[in-house]
């Protein structure tokens, strides 16, 4: 007997199941584990493309181990306690996939997982449910009869009789009233689409369950994990704030900002996962989150405001997209665990105090997008022991590198004609400096406190070095080292 929508629906909920959630706390209790780690390694394609395979977060479930595919697919999940019987699950768009099971890591080895391949469809064709067990639209179709060995909660468009179907309990029963296009899914959205017609659908991003309008109201489709994204307060697709923050959160698709201070001093929060719907992360949007240990920037944010991510001092390492155009003042200030940042193609100015006191930053990738390094961008910075500056900077601000005492050398590009004051002030253990002969200024204190500098390696004559405005406030290490003029190595 055909069933009506209503009584679909009551079915779909009761066969609906709950997968793991994304956690950042460790359950010991199926993983047996030392105290030494390994990593997991592997590839996910879409479209089985060889680039734009970016955004996919992979992690361990029920751990905090985690990380984000690059444009290849390729992923590395490192510093996973040693043990067996792990899951390692893949997300991208609200869909989960289950890539492994009873993965085994071995001490300082990597476990490296088969290669997982997924389809525009099975992404983005997804009437999304529960994580993992919803809808899957299969296009339409004369009759059920040219669908071979269907599964459950299977669904498609018959064009004889202009109604669809779906696939519960070993048969075929009605899903949506007759009209002469089925199912119109309109999306991901933090409310339901206003002028709705007749079967229109939607995913609604804040309770993660699908709606349907039966040419009067709209009727739940498929039932999600309510819990969510329960707590997010939206004003239009503004986040502007969470109701009690803990542990990991996942931010509904459909957000295109989130507001200054949002998440400002969320002492509990320990993952955030950012949708690429979002344009704009505002300033102190997640400042003090002192226990964040992981977040994702999509390629859709093009700025990082103010004091962004300021003192969140469990971040370990950052990867900040080629979307992003501007970095903020002090954005990543005092995040005193920061071990690596890799800086997006698009990026012009490394803003003041940007990375202020990351004193374990070791390594940081500069585009050559960038043309100016302002005022104290990586003071502190205690531990990096190495920088390239690309030949597009044009601008070293005052005191851009002081107290990186970490660094040996530092050459100065071909672009830059001023070094300014403090630039590179208590870099302590700094040995050689190489200048071009473009640099017509050095101001006071440029290399204050430098008391290992011996060696300048000059790229112009003695007569271009003695034309160079050097200041004469605590510049003598640079005046008194060994100097040596028209040099050409690197």
């Amino acid at each position: 007997m055909k069933k009506s929508l209503l009584s679909i629906i009551a079915v779909m909920a009761s066969t609906l199941l709950l997968m793991t959630a994304v956690s950042c706390k460790m359950d010991n209790s199926a993983i047996e584990s030392t105290t030494t780690t390994g990593s997991i390694s592997g590839r996910i394609t879409l479209d089985n493309s060889l680039t734009g395979n970016s955004g996919f977060l992979v992690f361990v479930a029920g751990t905090s181990y985690m990380a984000m595919t690059d444009d290849a697919g390729n992923y590395t999940i490192s510093g996973v306690p040693a043990g067996k019987g792990y899951q390692v699950v893949a997300t991208k768009n609200g869909v989960i996939h289950n890539l492994s099971s009873n993965v085994k890591v071995t001490a300082n080895d990597v476990t490296k997982l088969s290669s997982n391949n997924f389809t525009s469809k099975e992404l983005d064709n997804t009437i999304k449910g529960n994580d993992g067990n919803s809808i899957i639209w299969l296009g339409s179709f004369t009759s059920s009869a040219e669908i071979n060995n269907p599964s459950n909660l299977n669904a498609f468009f018959n064009t004889t009789d202009g109604c669809s179907y779906i696939y519960i309990s070993n048969e075929w029963t009605y899903l949506a009233k007759s009209g002469t296009d089925g199912i119109v899914w309109k999306g991901e959205l933090l409310t339901a689409p206003a002028n709705p017609e007749l079967n229109w659908a939607y995913y609604n991003t804040i309770n993660c369950s699908s709606y349907i309008y039966n040419g009067e109201s709209w009727n739940l489709l498929a039932k999600g994990n309510e819990n969510r994204c329960l707590g997010a307060i939206v004003n239009g697709t503004t986040l502007t704030g969470w109701e009690n923050p803990d542990g990991a959160i996942i931010i509904p698709s459909g957000v295109t900002c989130i507001s200054e201070r949002a998440f400002s001093n969320c002492k509990n929060l320990t993952c955030i996962i950012i949708p690429n719907s979002v344009t704009n992360i505002g300033k102190d949007a997640f400042n003090f989150c002192s226990n964040l240990t992981f977040i994702n920037i999509p390629n859709s944010v093009t700025s990082i405001n103010y004091q962004a991510f300021c003192y969140c001092e469990r971040l370990t390492s950052i990867t900040i997209p080629d979307s992003v155009t501007s970095i903020g003042e002090s954005a990543f200030r005092g995040c005193s665990n920061l071990t690596a940042v890799t800086i997006g193609n698009n990026v012009t100015s490394i803003s003041e105090s940007a990375f202020l006191d990351c004193i374990r930053l070791t390594s940081v990738t500069i585009p050559d997008s960038v043309t100016n390094i302002e005022h104290a961008a990586f003071c502190n910075c205690s531990g990096l022991t190495g920088i390239t500056i690309p030949d597009s900077v044009t601008s070293i601000g005052g005191g851009a590198f002081a107290g990186c005492s970490g660094l040996t050398s530092i050459a100065i590009p071909d672009s830059v004609t001023s070094i300014e004051e403090g630039a590179f002030s208590g870099c302590i253990n700094l040995t050689t400096v190489t200048i071009p002969d473009s640099v017509t200024n050095i101001k006071n204190r440029a290399f204050s406190s430098c008391g290992n500098l011996t060696t300048v390696n000059y790229r112009g004559s003695a007569e271009q070095w003695a034309a160079i405005s050097i200041g004469s406030d605590n510049n003598e290490y640079l005046t008194g080292a060994t100097i040596n003029y028209n040099y050409t190595g690197e």
